[in-house]
């Protein structure tokens, strides 16, 4: 029993010891390699997540090297962790969009895995809205939903370009109908979401192509739609602000390069 007591007191204080070095380790590593920018509101957070995170990922590394687990999966462990409790004003449930399901259907040989999870992630069809005019178009021909305000404006609206996300992989236009409708009410702004190729059908830059085309298309025609030159806005959601982000380079980038010939040829 002593022996035994023993043990694991030394298993422990080892524990303890090897702890303390981790987190002094991962300090030191945040000072040396990294700088908080001036105006950063609470840097000391800042840098105590960011212990945590080098802390997990290394013993993620310890682990791996053990053979007990990759150290991907450790950090999806830790991430991936519930740390609340029950909300006494929220009904929360955990759900399985297509993956387990869609991966037996797969196996029947019924449909692909792909197929069944952009199934169940389609968003639903929703009818007439007493606010908008909603059209679905061709731009260069890239299929396109156009959301307009029905009531009469001053001046010209703002133009706001939405890139859905979903990982490249899935999402549509119905998917984010109920944001491009909100977006196009609360902001009164004519809103255009674009449903850009998916993949794996489509690889890269099938995407990128169709939400550029889209965008140049939009650009050349504002005033068809009432919208002014100086407020167009290009924007998306996860892997759309990704495409957005792209897109918003390469014109930029356009621009400046017309205004260096321009001045040349002057």
């Amino acid at each position: 029993m002593a022996v035994l007591l023993t043990v694991l007191l030394l298993f422990f204080a080892g524990f303890v010891a090897g702890f303390i070095l981790l987190v002094m380790g991962a300090v030191n590593f945040d000072f040396s390699n990294s700088e908080i920018p001036p105006g950063v509101n609470q840097p000391a957070k800042l840098r105590l997540i960011h212990v945590i995170l080098i802390s997990t990922a290394v013993v993620g590394r310890i682990l791996e090297n053990l053979g007990i687990c990759t150290q991907v999966s450790f950090v999806r462990y830790m991430q991936g962790r519930k740390i609340l409790g029950r909300d006494p004003e929220l009904f929360i449930k955990d759900l399985w969009f297509g993956k387990v399901p869609g991966r037996i259907l797969e196996k029947t040989g019924l449909c692909s895995q792909i197929t069944f999870g952009r199934y169940v992630r389609q968003g639903r069809k929703l009818g007439l809205d007493p606010k908008l005019f909603i059209q679905d178009l061709q731009f260069n021909e890239v299929p396109v939903r156009v959301y307009q305000p029905k009531a009469t404006s001053d001046g010209r609206r703002r133009g706001i370009l939405f890139f859905h996300g979903g990982g490249w992989v899935f999402g549509s236009l119905d998917t984010y109908e109920k944001v491009c409708r909100y977006l196009s009410r609360e902001s009164d702004s004519v809103v255009v979401s674009v449903q850009y190729r998916l993949a794996p059908e489509h690889k890269y830059p099938a995407a990128y192509e169709d939400c550029l085309n889209a965008t140049q298309h939009f650009l050349q025609h504002l005033e068809l739609y009432g919208v002014d030159p100086a407020r167009v806005t290009v924007c998306g959601d996860s892997a759309g602000g990704n495409l957005a982000a792209a897109v918003s380079q390469t014109l930029a980038g356009r621009t400046a390069n017309e205004e260096n010939q321009n001045s040349i040829f002057q």
